[in-house]
């Protein structure tokens, strides 16, 4: 009696471990290391999170460095080489110089004071008197006085002319000489405007009036219909015939040649 019902409060004090009593051994445990548990899951989430910001960054940090690389330089190499000249120049400007000795004094032997000997001194001989040469007179150069210009009479400025034409002029000047003669010149105003020589149309008479075949002119011959001008002037015949302008070119009136 007393060992069988012992054995009943021993079974009940101390029951068997089976499958059921080790599942409340394992549900105790985990209620106990649950707080733990947790507790470091949260610092390995932490954890993860720090590693993932420093990924981030590394990559962010990276990636910067390979834009800078690709970026131009903004300082091309003269403009480096000027700023390290003016580094250069402020560095070595504002450098403690070096003392510098002070000069050596040179000291001057003493003078000799004593009297000089006297020199043998050469006097000037007199000279001549320069001879004043006498003047030479010279004959005044003859200016020759210019020889005015005539004066045009017919045709009136601004006369249309087809054929044959009188020219007139009167002269108040000198009797001419005897290699004188008035000389007609006609002459485009294209030749006017080239600043060219005017050139005569019938050779040099001593008359006032001439008729001229203008078809025949030299200037009308090259020119063909148009403007012109015309006047008269004095000119020195020379000995092979040939007319030299001998006085003052005085007024010219327009020819229009249709």
């Amino acid at each position: 009696m007393t060992e069988e019902s012992s054995r009943p409060q021993q079974e009940a004090k101390h029951p068997e471990i089976g499958p059921l009593g080790g599942l409340g051994i394992a549900r105790r445990f985990d209620i106990i290391a649950a707080p733990g548990r947790r507790a470091l899951q949260g610092r390995m989430g932490i954890v993860r999170i720090v590693l993932l910001v420093l990924a981030v960054v590394t990559i962010a940090i990276v990636a910067y460095a390979q834009w800078l690389a690709f970026q131009p330089n903004p300082y091309p190499a003269a403009t480096l080489a000027a700023l390290n000249r003016e580094r250069y120049e402020d560095a070595f400007a504002s450098s403690t110089p070096l003392p510098t000795a002070p000069a050596p004094t040179v000291t001057l032997p003493p003078t000799d004071t004593s009297t000089p000997k006297p020199t043998n001194t050469l006097v000037p001989l007199p000279t001549r008197k320069p001879t004043r040469s006498r003047p030479t007179a010279t004959k005044p150069v003859a200016i020759p006085t210019p020889v005015p210009a005539p004066v045009l009479v017919a045709p009136d400025d601004g006369v249309t002319a087809l054929g044959r034409m009188v020219f007139e002029w009167t002269w108040d000047g000198p009797p001419l000489k005897e290699n004188q003669a008035f000389d007609l010149r006609i002459w485009s105003v294209q030749e006017d405007e080239k600043d060219s020589p005017r050139r005569g149309v019938v050779p040099p008479t001593k008359d006032t009036r001439v008729e001229v075949s203008l078809p025949v002119a030299p200037a009308i011959v090259d020119f063909g219909p148009g403007d012109y001008f015309w006047t008269v002037v004095i000119v020195e015949v020379r000995a092979d015939g040939s007319p030299q302008v001998a006085g003052v070119w005085g007024e010219s009136r327009r020819l229009v040649y249709r």
